[in-house]
């Protein structure tokens, strides 16, 4: 939810902008993107089986099935492929690395599989490999704009900005409105305090989905790391009529209400954020 974005530990003073709480890089959910049917005829029947299991998100008896598959067909890399789909959704990361590690084995050159086994050395906080596999799924899946963005996404853990930009933007080259490589790439040029690119990031992507709270809250930010208060106020307060309950939209609301000398809206953001959310700390 957007009201509960993480914040690193400092106060719960409102003055100054060092307590305004920053945006949060994106990244999709760990089951966001379903597994494709192996191709295996052999296997359909299974296949089917096992997809509707996913739907269902009965994950642990869509891994049973898979397992007594893989018994049976053991050299069919789609069997492993959707059988590290499954333990991926279901939260077994070391097993999923396994399975797609096996798929990959038996067939060198699929690049969904060089994404996927990326995606778990991500989560799994091994950034540098995790980089390697998506070097090696957009090599196989050309023009796709996956594989740039996740790599982005580890330059970005790995606190290398200007290299996580060039990720983004190939992915939004590939693909202009791939709204979490524009996100994250806004993010990064704030990092840099490159306000204007930054912007340009965060108002494309109210553009594109101006229903969302958290590209508000986004561009509020930058509006306000940019000195232009009245422009931030009126960013948070679109995400708070968006999402009533975001709590960090009124608390960086409060912040730039204190820059603007209006102490008394600021303390009234201030008590609204902490009964939303009263663990909430600013961010550095």
């Amino acid at each position: 939810m957007p009201g509960t974005d993480p914040a690193a530990p400092a106060t719960n003073l409102i003055p100054g902008l060092d307590n305004l709480i920053p945006g949060n890089p994106t990244t999709p959910a760990a089951g966001a993107e379903p597994p494709a049917d192996p191709v295996n005829p052999e296997i359909q029947a299974e296949a089917e089986a096992v997809m509707k299991l996913i739907q269902e998100k009965k994950y642990p008896e869509a891994i049973e099935m898979l397992e007594k598959a893989k018994a049976k067909y053991d050299d069919d890399a789609g069997v492993y492929f959707l059988l590290g789909s499954v333990y991926r959704m279901n939260g077994d990361l070391d097993e999923a690395l396994a399975a797609f590690s096996k798929s990959l084995e038996l067939s060198p050159e699929n690049g969904d599989a060089y994404l996927r086994r990326g995606i778990i050395w991500y989560y799994k906080g091994e950034y540098a490999i995790a980089i390697l596999d998506f070097g090696q799924a957009a090599a196989l899946v050309y023009a796709d704009p996956r594989p740039e963005f996740w790599r982005g996404a580890c330059f970005t853990k790995l606190d290398q900005p200007r290299l996580a930009i060039q990720a983004y933007s190939l992915a939004l080259k590939y693909n202009p409105n791939y709204i979490p490589a524009r996100v994250n790439r806004g993010l990064a040029y704030l990092s840099l305090d490159e306000f204007t690119p930054a912007l340009i990031d965060f108002q494309e992507t109210i553009r594109l989905n101006p229903s969302d709270p958290t590209s508000y809250f986004k561009r509020g930010v930058a509006y306000a790391r940019q000195g232009r208060g009245e422009l931030a106020a009126k960013s948070f307060s679109e995400a708070i009529r968006l999402d009533p309950k975001y709590a960090a939209a009124y608390f960086n609301r409060g912040v730039a209400y204190q820059e603007l000398g209006k102490g008394e809206l600021a303390a009234k953001d201030r008590a609204e954020a902490l009964k939303l959310q009263p663990d909430l700390k600013a961010g550095s």
